[in-house]
């Protein structure tokens, strides 16, 4: 089973995603602010984090350049995940390195194939060229 961080400041959304992940088995860390996700990070190192960008206090990309500039996360997939018309965000999240990109609204299809493609070691995503959505 994989450990996956949702790291999500919007209850609702944060909700949605843990009903999705864990009706496929998936083991769950929950995080709904910057210092709760970097001590997750750190401490539990999950097979994968799913970070939303809208996240408050601290700047999501500020904490997605820590945890790739980190020897304990490094190599720890992220995908971003924001608003469908955050150009922006979506920008600053592949300059920092991030190895996926959804949108949101998004089905949950959509959600289980993104978190699925990063599971697999090997495969197209896994590189890091899953910024399409």
């Amino acid at each position: 089973r994989y450990v996956i961080l949702i790291a999500e400041s919007c209850a609702t959304t944060r909700r949605i995603k843990e009903i999705i992940l864990r009706a496929e088995g998936h083991d769950l860390q929950i995080a709904s602010d910057h210092e709760e996700a970097a001590d997750l990070a750190m401490s539990k190192r999950p097979d994968l984090i799913l970070l939303g960008l809208e996240m408050p206090r601290r700047g999501s990309i500020e904490l997605l350049r820590e945890l790739k500039n980190s020897p304990m996360t490094a190599d720890v997939p992220v995908i971003a995940i924001t608003t469908a018309d955050d150009e922006t965000g979506r920008q600053e999240a592949k300059e920092s390195h991030c190895d996926g990109f959804l949108s949101k609204p998004f089905e949950a299809g959509e959600l289980l194939l993104k978190v699925a493609a990063h599971l697999r070691p090997g495969t197209p995503s896994r590189r890091g060229d899953t910024f399409g959505r």
